[in-house]
C-alpha cells in the first residue's frame, strides 16, 4: 500500500509433508546475527521456480491465490499480533500463498536478531501447505523508518542503520536469505514494498530515480541469488511510482536478477482489469511479458464502508481475478486480513480489510 491511497496503512496448494530438521548455519560476521539451528519445514513440490512468463512448482505449471497477512511477522509492531494457526484455519483450505512484512525492525530482540517468531510462522505455514511471499522493507514511512528517497536506492541501503535496525538494508538481505535460503515454504524474496525513488517526499526525477532502481536492483537481486541458488526475487516495484514510470517499469524490471513483476490494483472495484492507461494492468502485463516474465498481483483492494456492500465485493474480487488470471497473471492476493474473531468494519474508511466469514474468501480456489 502507498500514498496513492492516502498514504495509511490500511488494514500450492499441496499436501503439506512438515520435516523438522535442524541445520545449523553460522553467519560469520553478521551483527546481530545469531548461531541458531535453521528449522526447514518441508511442503509438497520443492521450490517455486519461474518458466518464461509462468511460475512452477515441481515442474508443473502454478498459480496462486490468497491473501496479504502483512502484519503476521511483525510480532505486534505493525498491524497487530497474529494468531497465524487460527488465521489459516479461518481463511481456509483454498490459500496457496499468503505475503507478509518482514522489516529489520520486526527481528530485532534486546539488540540482536531473533529468528525464532519467523521460524515458527514459516513452520505454521508448512503445515498447512502454503507457502510464503518474504517482503523485506517498505518504501513508506510506516512499519520500517522513514520514507525512502533517492539518496537511500543510490547507496544508503549499503550504509545507512535506520532506527530500530542493527545493520544497513543490503547486510539484513544478506542475513535474512542466508538463513531461509534452503526453505521451499519461501515462495519468493521480495526487496521492497512499492519502491519509488523520490528525490525528496513528492519529488521525482524519472531519469535519476530509474538509474538508481536498476543499479539497485542489479546488486541486491544479485546478492540473493549469489547466496541462495533457490528463490525468485521480485524488486517490488509497481508501475506509476518514481523510477518505473511508463516504459521505465519494463525497463526496470528486464534486470537479469529480478524474476517476478508485481502489480498492486486499487481504485477501480468495477473494473476487472483495473485501471487502464501506461500505469495499468495491461501495459504491467504486456511489459513484464516482453521481459519474458512472470507478473502477480501481490495486492488487490476494494474498499467497502458498510457490511452490506461485503457481497458485492466478493463478487468484485471474482470478476477481477477470472479476468486477470485469463490475461496472464500468474497470482492474485487480497488486501487485506483482518484481525478479530469477527468482522468488523472500523469507523474510517481506509478499511479494504477480509476478516473471518468474509464471503470474499469463498473467490479463493477457483483459479
Amino acid at each position: 500500500m502507498g500514498p496513492r491511497l492516502d498514504a495509511v496503512l490500511r488494514v500450492a496448494k499441496g499436501i503439506a509433508i512438515t520435516v523438522t530438521a535442524a541445520a545449523t548455519l553460522t553467519l560469520a560476521g553478521c551483527a546481530g546475527s545469531t548461531p541458531d539451528p535453521v528449522p526447514t519445514p518441508f511442503v509438497q513440490g520443492g521450490y517455486v521456480k519461474a518458466a518464461g512468463t509462468q511460475l512452477t512448482l515441481g515442474g508443473a505449471p502454478f498459480r496462486f491465490e490468497g491473501l496479504d497477512i502483512f502484519m503476521a511477522a511483525s510480532n505486534g509492531r505493525c498491524g497487530g499480533t497474529v494468531n497465524l494457526p487460527q488465521v489459516l484455519r479461518e481463511i481456509g483450505p483454498s490459500q496457496t500463498v499468503f505475503r507478509v512484512w518482514l522489516f529489520q525492525s520486526f527481528a530485532v530482540s534486546h539488540g540482536r536478531f531473533n529468528w525464532k517468531p519467523f521460524d515458527r510462522l514459516l513452520l505454521v505455514a508448512a503445515q498447512h501447505g502454503e507457502r510464503v511471499i518474504v517482503t523485506l522493507a517498505n518504501q513508506w514511512n510506516y512499519c520500517d523508518g522513514p520514507e525512502k528517497t533517492l539518496s537511500w536506492w543510490q547507496s544508503g541501503y549499503r550504509t545507512q542503520v535506520l532506527a530500530g535496525d542493527l545493520v544497513p538494508y543490503r547486510k539484513w538481505v544478506a542475513d535474512v536469505v542466508a538463513r531461509y535460503r534452503n526453505d521451499p515454504t519461501v515462495a519468493m524474496w521480495q526487496l521492497v514494498n512499492e519502491g519509488s525513488a523520490v528525490t525528496a517526499p513528492g519529488v521525482c526525477h524519472e531519469g535519476a530515480a530509474l538509474a538508481a532502481m536498476t543499479a539497485f536492483a542489479t546488486d541486491v537481486g544479485g546478492l540473493v541469488h549469489s547466496l541462495d541458488p533457490h528463490h525468485l526475487v521480485s524488486l517490488g516495484d509497481i508501475p506509476g511510482y518514481c523510477g518505473d514510470s511508463g516504459l521505465d517499469y519494463q525497463t526496470l524490471n528486464a534486470v537479469a536478477a529480478i524474476n517476478v513483476c508485481d502489480y498492486h490494483d486499487y481504485g477501480a472495484p468495477g473494473s476487472p482489469l483495473g485501471e487502464a492507461g501506461p500505469n495499468g494492468l495491461l501495459s504491467a502485463i504486456s511489459a513484464c511479458h516482453a521481459d519474458g516474465k512472470p507478473i502477480m498481483v501481490a495486492e488487490t483492494g476494494i474498499l467497502v464502508t458498510d457490511p452490506q456492500q461485503l457481497p458485492l465485493r466478493a463478487a468484485e474480487f471474482r470478476a477481477k481475478f477470472t479476468a486477470q488470471f485469463a490475461a496472464g497473471v500468474v497470482g492474485e492476493l487480497m488486501w487485506s486480513w483482518v484481525n478479530g474473531s469477527t468482522y468488523v468494519l472500523p469507523a474510517t474508511p481506509e478499511d479494504y480489510g477480509i476478516g473471518p466469514g468474509d464471503p470474499s474468501l469463498r473467490v479463493l480456489g477457483k483459479y
